[in-house]
């Protein structure tokens, strides 16, 4: 934070305007300025105009004036550089164009030299989103015996994802095999809810269609046969008039076959939910046991401590009895 009355360059109309001028009398220079053939260019920028931005960029933040004076210096004599390099011609160069091009040279230089120096790291694998040929599920398996393990103990979590869905979560990050399954469950949850709105209209509206037809049936105009199917209607597909066959249907009415999609669209999220609450209950009593044993190894290695506390206090005491003995 400034000081109270400190002068702030960045902050000075003057200052800005001149730094403008500068840095536009810069860029100005560059595309008159021929580039050496052996410096390769990256990129589309020219690469003396990314020398002058990342220089501006640098002394943007300068508050001392004695840098700010300097950093100015520094870009006026560039300017009359660049101005004496762009007259010069690439058949005969004068001593201006020798400069930026030794300096261009400097650059590509030591950019490789880095980049020779620091390789880039290669890329990281993908993760795998399909299970591995034979993996046991952890539910089968959990809880380890200690001599299994690479490490130290860690007591799962249970989480369950839009509640229904429990899975067991030992370590982060979460793997992306994990991540697919339970995606597709919760996508298949979603549409079985939205199959269960679709029905529910469709049984209004045959609902509506027996009290149509039972009207219609009333007044005469319907002869109490059995329904004809939709592919026998008259004048649809080309069936003339009269060519119909009569289809009988198991039932009378246009709302009972949505019912009982409704009904099985039920009974699989009751059937998913069941088998997802003996999975929790069968996670919650792995955890138990995790828990248990993450209690003893613990106390194990408490025990184990202490022991090579008392271990070590006694070698120390030796150690400084046989000091005292040979003293004497």
């Amino acid at each position: 934070m400034p000081a109270p009355g400190q002068f702030l360059p960045r902050k000075s109309s003057a200052h800005r305007i001149a730094c403008i001028a500068l840095y536009r009398a810069l860029l100005k220079q560059c595309p008159h300025i021929p580039l050496p053939d052996d410096v390769p260019l990256r990129g589309n920028t020219n690469p003396i105009t990314h020398f002058i931005q990342k220089a501006f960029r640098k002394n943007v933040y300068h508050t001392s004036p004695k840098l700010v004076v300097t950093a100015l210096e520094t870009g006026y004599a560039a300017c009359s550089l660049l101005h004496h390099a762009a007259t010069s011609s690439p058949e005969s160069p004068n001593p201006s164009l020798l400069q930026v091009h030794d300096l261009l040279r400097a650059q590509s230089n030591s950019y490789v030299a880095s980049k020779l120096a620091c390789p880039p790291k290669p890329p990281p694998g993908r993760p795998a989103s399909k299970a591995y040929p034979g993996a046991p599920k952890a539910v089968d398996i959990r809880p380890l015996p200690k001599e299994k393990l690479t490490g130290r103990r860690h007591v799962p979590k249970l989480v369950a994802v839009h509640g229904i869905f429990p899975f067991l979560r030992f370590r982060k990050p979460q793997s992306a095999y994990l991540s697919r399954v339970l995606t597709q469950k919760v996508k298949r949850k979603l549409r079985r809810f939205e199959r269960l709105a679709e029905m529910e209209g469709a049984k209004e509206m045959g609902e509506w269609e027996d009290v149509w037809e039972d009207t219609v049936s009333s007044v005469g105009h319907l002869k109490n046969e059995s329904r004809r199917d939709s592919e026998w209607e008259d004048g649809e597909k080309g069936v003339e008039k009269g060519d119909y066959k009569p289809f009988k249907l198991d039932s009378q009415s246009w709302g009972e076959a949505p019912h009982y999609a409704r009904l099985a669209t039920w009974s699989a999220l009751a059937k998913e939910g069941a088998r997802a609450r003996r999975l929790g209950s069968k996670m919650l009593e792995i955890i138990d046991q995790e828990q248990k044993l993450w209690e003893e190894e613990r106390r194990e290695r408490r025990h184990l401590k202490n022991l090579e506390r008392k271990r070590r206090k006694l070698e120390s005491l030796a150690q400084e009895g046989k000091s005292k003995n040979s003293s004497f």
